[in-house]
């Protein structure tokens, strides 16, 4: 991944219930899919983990060029949001998904 100063990266994590994983990793995928094709996209991880609990934790890194990338891939999720008929918050919580993410820039040391 490139580590540019004027990068963006979006750091988000997903703690999925077992009965819930494949749904949201279907969508996790779609998800990408349009990403991906945003002007300004470097690249992505998607890495998991099973947790003890039987629950997975998903964790997933998105590297934009620059901050300008940030309405267009919104924009290009809200348009996959609506061709779908999903509304993620109420899906996250319909199946006890757990959500944080934030948004970060490199640190030059």
């Amino acid at each position: 991944m490139q580590t540019d100063q004027d990068a963006v990266i979006r750091i988000s994590r997903f703690t999925v219930p077992a009965e819930a994983h494949e749904m949201f990793v279907g969508l996790l995928g779609k998800t990408h899919a349009v990403l991906r094709k945003v002007q300004g996209f470097v690249g992505d991880r998607i890495l998991e983990q099973k947790a003890d609990s039987g629950a997975f934790d998903l964790v997933t890194v998105i590297e934009f060029s620059g901050r300008e990338s940030i309405l267009p891939a919104t924009a290009a999720l809200a348009e996959l949001d609506k061709s779908l008929g999903s509304d993620r918050r109420a899906l996250a919580a319909r199946h006890g998904i757990r959500v944080e993410f934030g948004f970060y820039a490199p640190l030059p040391i």
